[in-house]
Order: structure tokens, then sequence, then C-alpha cells
């Protein structure tokens, strides 16, 4: 407050007085400064804090403190297995908040389709260029800080073999009338475009009898 003095014996009193407005401290939430704004909701400045200001009538003013807005950014990178993405970069905002108000530690994006090459299986994003499984194209995802997302597929062309060399023995008739038949396998030779693991070899063996 501040009172514009009384005057006396035809002397002009003056239309206003001076006040310094008080020093706002501002919360951790929202800790830049603003200032002061008549209207509570405006978060505009119209007197600094701790300055001093002419006023000529009774007023309210409201301390204004704010956390600027967050821009987050995403970039897409076209991985192992894919022929073409939907998009090769994206952003989100994380809105300003004012007054103490903690603001959002997040804002989301959608990941952008995915094109997988001939014999690999549906794409997917994740955050690792290395990874076997992740996120569907089109989900909406969280980001709380700058990221890179690579989008993959996986191999599921079965692989092509064929025998190089074999030079199979004659046969002869053991006990019990079994017929033993051994066949020297040189090379078995493995056309894939990714490394197989655990792999089993099986023979079937179709033979007709001559008993004469």
């Amino acid at each position: 407050a501040c009172t514009i003095a009384a005057t006396y014996n035809g002397v002009s009193q003056a239309t206003t007085c001076s006040v310094t407005s008080p020093k706002i401290v501002a919360s951790s939430n929202t800790p830049t400064i603003t200032g002061y704004s008549t209207a509570a909701g405006t978060h505009s400045n119209s007197w600094s804090h701790s300055t001093a200001k002419a006023v000529s009538a009774n007023a309210t003013y409201y301390a204004q403190t704010t956390k600027a807005a967050v821009t987050r950014s995403v970039t897409y990178s076209k991985g192992s297995g894919v022929s073409a993405i939907g998009k090769t970069s994206d952003s989100c905002s994380i809105a300003a908040t004012y007054n103490g108000t903690a603001q959002a530690s997040s804002c989301n994006v959608t990941l952008p389709s995915i094109t997988s090459l001939a014999g690999y299986n549906t794409g997917f994003w994740s955050t690792s260029s290395s990874a076997t499984s992740g996120t569907a194209a089109s989900t909406s995802v969280a980001l709380s800080s700058n990221r890179t997302y690579y989008a993959r597929a996986l191999d599921t062309t079965k692989p092509v073999w064929s025998f190089v060399s074999s030079n199979p023995s004659s046969g002869t008739i053991g006990s019990s009338n079994t017929i033993t038949i051994t066949f020297n396998f040189h090379l078995l030779k493995i056309k894939s475009k990714k490394f197989v693991e655990n792999l089993t070899l099986r023979l079937t063996l179709n033979s007709n009898f001559d008993k004469s």
C-alpha cells in the first residue's frame, strides 16, 4: 500500500503514489519468474517483481512463474530387412506450466509405417539397431528425451542346401537280415542369408527290393 498525501489551501493533490512490488520466490516446478499480472490466468507480466510502480487506484496483482514448453525429437532409421519407412523424423511438445504446477515428463509420437523386404517378417521399431523384437508401427510411444528408433525385420527365408559330393559304398546284409548302406558325405553346403542354428539333418530312404 501507499498513501497519496493530503493537500491544503487549494494545493492540487497528487494522483498516484509509489509501491515496490515484493520479490517473487519461484517453485522448483516453475522456476522462471514472469512478474505480476492483473489476472490470475493471463501468465503475463505487467509489473516486474522488486520494482517500484506508481499506482493511481486500488488493484490486485498476481505473481506469475513458469516452466517453458519443451520439444522432444525422434529420428527414424531404416535398418536390416527394411525397404522403406514412413518418415525419418518427428517431434512433440511438452506443454508449459505455471505457478507451481509440475510439468509432464514426456510427450507422445506415433511410430511410422515400415515396408519389409521380400522374405522378411513384418517390421518393428526398436531403440537398438540389433534388436530381434520391438514395437509395431503405428504405435504411440512416449518420449522423455530425444531418441533414435531403428526399423528392423527378420529374415524368414528357408535356407537352401545341396550335397556337393557323396560316395555311397555297397551295402551288406548283416544279422537279422538288416541291410546296412554307408554314405560318405564330403560336404553339406547351405545357402542362407542368416546363420542357421541347431540344424538337424534327416535323411529318408525310399527303396525297392529286387528279389530276383
